[in-house]
């Protein structure tokens, strides 16, 4: 009898507990997601980093034409296109606001799937040049 007294009540505590949980509510997190990395780890969008010292960002895919801008290596950016001049590939690069930055040729950067590889390589290319 004292074990069936003890055994009804851990059994009545038990019920308790889990009935009572099943009314408790937690408070609504609410998860803010900002627009502007909507395309960091897009996998339709590739990002690229600047791997020269220093870089020309042009008007046109040529060597010849206008320099909008320059650039230094780590420098991120996202690639909007791809274009093949004369047997050279030149990428279209926009920069952090969406805006158009110029062209530059392959053989100066190096593509990532997203914009975090792109960082994360971008600061072990920093750190390979401070070693130096």
């Amino acid at each position: 009898m004292k074990y069936k007294s003890i055994y009804i009540f851990f059994l009545f505590v038990i019920c308790t507990v889990s009935f009572s949980s099943c009314f408790l509510r937690k408070n609504d997190e609410i998860i803010k997601l900002e627009d502007e990395g909507s395309l960091d780890l897009s996998p339709t969008v590739k990002w690229c980093i600047i791997t020269d010292s220093y870089a020309s960002l042009r008007e046109n895919p040529s060597e010849d034409a206008k320099i909008l801008t320059h650039c230094r290596q780590g420098d991120i950016f996202r690639i909007n296109s791809l274009r093949i001049e004369e047997n050279t590939r030149w990428y279209l690069l926009y920069g952090e606001n969406n805006e158009k930055k110029g062209f530059i040729k392959e053989d100066s950067v190096k593509v990532c799937d997203n914009k975090y590889r792109a960082e994360s390589e971008s600061l072990s290319l920093q750190k390979q040049e401070t070693q130096q």
